[in-house]
Parts: C-alpha cells; sequence; structure tokens
C-alpha cells in the first residue's frame, strides 16, 4: 500500500484484470451514487476478510493490528488518540504506526484525520446538518474545523456543504 500512497494506478493492475471487468460491470448497473459505493464496500470489504487471504504470501496478508485499528478509527470517526488506540490493541506506537504504513500507506493520524473530515461531510451532506454538528465532529474549534475542510476538499465549509447537497439532490 505504502507503493500506491499519492500515485496513480490502473483497475486492472489492483485488482487483476478479470476482478476489475466484474467491478466496471457492477458499477454500471448500480442504478446511482449510494448504489455504487455500497458494490465498493462489499468488493473492499470481502478482500479484507481473512478467506480473501488465501492467495496472498505471508509477507503480504494483512497486518492484525492495523486492520483492527483502522476499523476502530472508522468506528470512532477518528475520535481516538492514537495511543489510546495503541493501547486499546495491545501494541506499542511504533508498531501499529509501520502496520499501518505497510497496510493502508498511510499514518494512523492521517487515517483519522481523513475519518474526521468523512463524518463532517456527512453531516453538512445532510439537509439537517450544521456548521456546529460538523465541527464538533472531532475539531478543537471552528478555526480548526475550516483550515481542515480547505486542507482535504480544497474548497470552505460553505462551499463543501453547497457542493455536497447539490450533488445529493443529482442523485435522487
Amino acid at each position: 500500500m505504502r507503493a500506491l500512497t499519492g500515485a496513480t494506478a490502473g483497475l486492472d493492475d489492483l485488482l487483476g484484470s478479470r476482478a476489475a471487468g466484474e467491478l466496471v460491470e457492477r458499477l454500471a448497473a448500480a442504478p446511482g451514487w449510494d448504489a455504487r459505493f455500497r458494490v465498493l464496500d462489499d468488493v473492499l470489504a470481502r478482500r479484507m476478510r481473512p478467506e480473501g487471504w488465501r492467495e496472498l504470501r505471508p509477507e503480504q496478508r494483512p497486518d492484525g493490528p492495523a486492520t483492527r485499528g483502522w476499523r476502530r478509527i472508522q468506528e470512532t470517526a477518528g475520535r481516538l488518540t492514537m495511543a489510546a488506540l495503541a493501547a486499546e490493541l495491545g501494541v506499542g506506537r511504533r508498531r501499529l504506526e509501520s502496520g499501518f504504513q505497510r497496510e493502508i500507506g498511510l499514518s494512523p493520524k492521517t487515517v483519522a484525520r481523513v475519518a474526521r473530515f468523512q463524518r463532517a461531510a456527512q453531516v453538512l451532506g445532510s439537509p439537517a446538518g450544521t456548521f456546529g454538528e460538523a465541527a464538533a465532529c472531532g475539531f478543537a474549534d471552528q478555526p480548526h474545523f475550516n483550515r481542515e475542510v480547505r486542507a482535504m476538499s480544497g474548497v470552505t465549509p460553505s462551499e463543501l456543504r453547497a457542493f455536497l447537497q447539490y450533488a445529493d439532490r443529482l442523485s435522487d
């Protein structure tokens, strides 16, 4: 995964031509964006299950703490400290960091940052979501929220909210 971070790779290179072709067909047949994301979730979840690892060499198999850590970060929307996460998983911070770099290609802090942004974007995309609720998704304060939204999306929180709500209407 480290080799893929920040790079562009063809779907055939990542999944193999047969699996890539099947995925493209399933995505094309999906009726909207929500269905397409469910297809992707299904494909990725199957690849992460232990029975999908049989064809991998031992050094290619997922790292237990990194995989469990990624799940915990997603469950908490990035609100765990890395020290708390390492303690919960029963590993040291260095072990957690190296597992994340090898398996995910990002540090656990970066994964948590993305998870917080995703949760805030979910709130902003909701018609009833407010900027205050979005900022409460693990950001220290409103300026921190504003900086992170700009850094992660390249737009202001207001622009992101407008885009998400407009895009949501397009998929209806």
